[in-house]
């Protein structure tokens, strides 16, 4: 498995050109007194395929997808989708912007902001405003998680795992430029995670200038090749951290 360099502190994480995601010199702490640095000058540039990120409680995987998505601001750094054919920064965008809907999916998996709506309907939401939405890719997704017979139940009637099942099934057909998907196998059955292990394999082999991010305490969903950030040695600097 190849070794590719990177460094929490101005270094890059550099994958397969062309680009389609670039961080440069991220620098970022939660919003609380006393809260030390989670990211100090964190570079990256990622191509198609997938990219593993892992880490143990609190080293920042969920916090740096949000910073990617623009939910949250960073301190310092840049951060652009879909370079250098037409660089877009999710935090020069207004909320809602047709572009950056386009490019990028994410979906907080703790959010209850859609459990009011049926399932059917959440997933015509989500196709709205994305030409590259496959209903191919949807069909094998709800056949995979076995998601048929809830198409008809609100969010809010689900289990845990059968909401985030939903929500990979939209992720995954989305045909987004960048899939962020964060700790994708919690609350997962064994059948829904070798499904969702397979589909992550077979994007990894073929991505179609599409880039999946997805994160994990550990590596066991991501594909052999795939190339890995460990945000738990990307801490100290000057360590390489992917494999």
């Amino acid at each position: 498995m190849p070794v590719l360099p990177v460094h929490s502190d101005s270094a890059a994480l550099s994958v397969a050109a062309p680009p389609l995601l670039q961080v440069e010199g991220l620098h970022w702490r939660a919003p609380f007194e006393g809260a030390p640095p989670l990211f100090a000058g964190l570079g990256l540039q990622a191509g198609a395929g997938v990219l593993g990120v892992t880490g143990d409680e609190g080293r920042g995987k969920s916090a740096l997808l949000r910073l990617i998505a623009g939910e949250l601001r960073p301190d310092a750094g840049r951060i652009r989708i879909d370079a250098p054919a037409e660089a877009l920064d999710p935090h020069a965008l207004p909320a809602g912007d047709a572009r950056l809907r386009e490019r990028l999916f994410w979906c907080d998996p703790q959010s209850d902001r859609h459990d009011g709506r049926v399932a059917r309907d959440y997933l015509a939401m989500q196709r709205q405003g994305r030409p590259g939405w496959s209903e191919a890719a949807l069909a094998a997704q709800l056949e995979g998680f076995a998601l048929h017979e809830h198409l008809d139940k609100r969010l809010e009637m689900l289990s845990t795992g059968t909401r985030r099942k939903l929500r990979l099934a939209a992720a995954l057909a989305s045909g987004a430029t960048l899939v962020l998907l964060d700790d994708p196998g919690a609350a997962l059955d064994a059948r829904s995670l070798r499904h969702l292990a397979e589909a992550l394999r077979r994007h990894h082999e073929a991505p179609a200038g599409r880039l999946i991010v997805v994160t994990g305490h550990d590596d066991r969903l991501m594909p052999a090749p795939a190339a890995r950030l460990s945000l738990d040695v990307a801490a100290v600097p000057g360590v390489s951290a992917v494999r």
